[in-house]
């Protein structure tokens, strides 16, 4: 399969470090090679004046040998040149060309009329000239000066250096220059990462910080240590955090204050079940504390058992006040109501988790109760909690058919459908909250 690389993701921190090595690697190579060509030119430079001395003083040295015309001495003079190292040739010629003394003695007495030698005893001063060697070897450096008695030239000296010292040397200067290249790389690479880990850093908190926003967690507080863009953008978004958690605080109160006049619009159609939803409300909350759920699973629970009855809205106030039994007819318009919540609250998007509460509220858990007959722990935690709260609360309070409960007879009938109708293990909890708190019926 064929990899798109649009879908490759890459870190800002790698792009800076990137961007930065690259960088970092075109300076430091053009530095490199600038400091590689100066390291060139000063060796030359040098190799050059070591020749120029040389010649320099071998002339100076020869000056009363030549004049004297002593042979063996300026035999002497040029052997020890000579002899040293990269010394091509050492030649001294007389002011027609005749080259009086040679390093190569089967020279000696010919007449020179290349045009170098033409060149050298026609120099006025000391001369520094290169042209390639012979077989591919390195190139020569010909150095001429003059020999001079009573500062009238008598004479020329003319010395070839090969050029294979310098070579190395430059070789040497290039692989020392090269090691420290790779160093100054390698620390600018590495001070690259820890630029682009400074630069990216917050920029990561920024993107990690909006990922925790985006799934509804709006705690978040960026720390800026930095005063520049970045940090502006820092303290600007923990700006926007506390505005923003202070508009949801607004809109939770709103949300509330929605809730409180639901119930009251339901309880306005059923006198006999005001405060009704307040006691369910306290009962389910205290099952929540006792079997620790998540602070979530509590704001939602509370709002399902203060609105569990909003859909009986839909239902006929006769039917909701009848003193006498309810018909089949009326039964089931009575069951209608989980249905009618629902499309009450399934408009409202904070009211997703509550709405599957409050629709199975009326589930039972062997299976029997409704709106889908689902039972056990299919049904969810919060209907069964819902489901025990709801009918302790309904058993204890006066109904138009029938008067109120005591305690001990409504916590009998729990028990007696533990099991059948209600959780038995809710049941159980919520027994020994009663006992232990000691909670009065409310009515």
């Amino acid at each position: 399969m064929r990899t798109s690389f649009k879908k490759i993701r890459i870190s800002l921190r790698i792009k800076l470090a990137l961007t930065i090595g690259v960088l970092i690697i075109v300076l430091v190579t053009a530095t490199g090679m600038a400091m590689i060509g100066q390291e060139e030119e000063a060796l030359h430079r040098e190799f050059h004046e070591r020749g120029r001395a040389l010649a320099t003083d071998l002339a100076t040295y020869c000056a009363s040998a030549f004049i004297a015309n002593d042979l063996s001495t300026l035999r002497y003079y040029v052997n020890n040149v000579a002899k040293q190292d990269h010394v091509k040739y050492v030649i001294i010629f007389d002011e027609d060309r005749n080259v009086v003394m040679h390093s190569d003695l089967d020279e000696v007495g010919k007449v020179y009329s290349d045009s170098e030698s033409v060149e050298a005893v026609n120099s006025e001063k000391v001369i520094t000239r290169e042209y390639p060697g012979e077989d591919g070897e390195s190139n020569i450096c010909d150095i001429v000066a003059p020999i001079e008695a009573s500062g009238v030239r008598v004479g020329t000296i003319r010395i070839g250096y090969a050029q294979t010292g310098i070579d190395s040397e430059i070789g040497y200067a290039e692989r020392r220059l090269l090691l420290i290249l790779i160093g100054m790389i390698i620390a600018g690479l590495s001070l690259a990462l820890l630029l682009a880990n400074f630069i990216s850093k917050p920029v990561e908190q920024l993107t990690k910080a909006t990922k925790r926003i985006s799934s509804g967690d709006l705690n978040v507080e960026i720390k800026a240590n930095t005063r520049d863009e970045i940090g502006e953008l820092a303290n600007s978004f923990n700006k926007m955090t506390i505005n923003l958690n202070q508009l949801i605080s607004q809109l939770q109160e709103l949300f509330v204050d929605t809730v409180k006049a639901f119930v009251e619009a339901i309880e306005a159609k059923d006198p006999y079940t005001r405060g009704h939803s307040e006691n369910v409300t306290k009962y389910a909350m205290a099952i929540a504390d006792r079997i620790n759920l998540s602070e979530t699973e509590k704001e939602a629970l509370k709002t399902a058992s203060l609105l569990h009855d909003i859909g009986k809205i839909g239902i006929r106030e006769d039917i909701l006040n009848k003193s006498s039994g309810l018909t089949n007819e009326d039964y089931n318009s009575i069951k209608q109501h989980p249905h009618i919540a629902v499309q009450i609250m399934g408009q409202i998007p904070l009211l997703n988790d509550v709405v599957a509460i409050v629709f199975h509220h009326h589930e039972r858990f062997d299976g029997k109760g409704y709106p889908r007959g689902i039972k056990g722990t299919a049904i969810p935690l919060g209907s069964r909690i819902l489901a025990v709260a709801d009918a302790f609360d309904a058993m204890t309070s006066t109904r138009p058919y029938r008067p109120a409960a005591d305690w001990e007879s409504a916590t009998k009938e729990l028990r007696k459908n533990a099991g059948k109708q209600f959780d038995p293990e809710i049941v159980s909890i919520f027994i020994e909250i009663l006992a232990s708190q000691k909670m009065q019926v409310l009515s």
